[in-house]
């Protein structure tokens, strides 16, 4: 079945088509409301990080960037978390236990792949 998406509902489905993981946005402007359509979808899951078969371009660099940051305030930790998708399928409970959550380590990697228009 096919459906006809406009706007922040097609943007929000192409973002999650293409594995996007993080979305932020700013609270009051035009790119909350993608968030709120993004955070629509149940299904998080690891991009595989497959190489681009289009033969229109050439890979010139791919490099892996690993690090950790550390929050150490719990508005910092809120915030945060209120730019996951997680936050929107989170119970009222875990949220106030949130609240008491004052130290948090993350770890992250992102691979960033440069490829250039033959």
């Amino acid at each position: 079945m096919k459906e006809l998406m406009l706007g922040n509902k097609a943007l929000a489905r192409g973002l999650y088509e293409a594995g996007c993981k993080v979305i932020s946005s700013y609270p009051g402007t035009p790119s909350t409301e993608i968030t709120e359509e993004a955070a629509l979808y149940d299904e998080i899951y690891l991009n595989d990080n497959k190489p681009l078969t289009d033969d229109r371009f050439i890979l010139l660099s791919s490099e892996v960037l690993k690090f950790e940051i550390e929050l150490n305030d719990n508005k910092q930790i809120k915030d945060l978390f209120m730019m996951t998708p997680y936050w929107h399928h989170t119970s009222l409970q875990s949220k106030e236990k949130l609240n008491t959550l004052n130290h948090l380590k993350v770890h992250l990697e992102f691979n960033i792949d440069l490829y250039q228009k033959k």
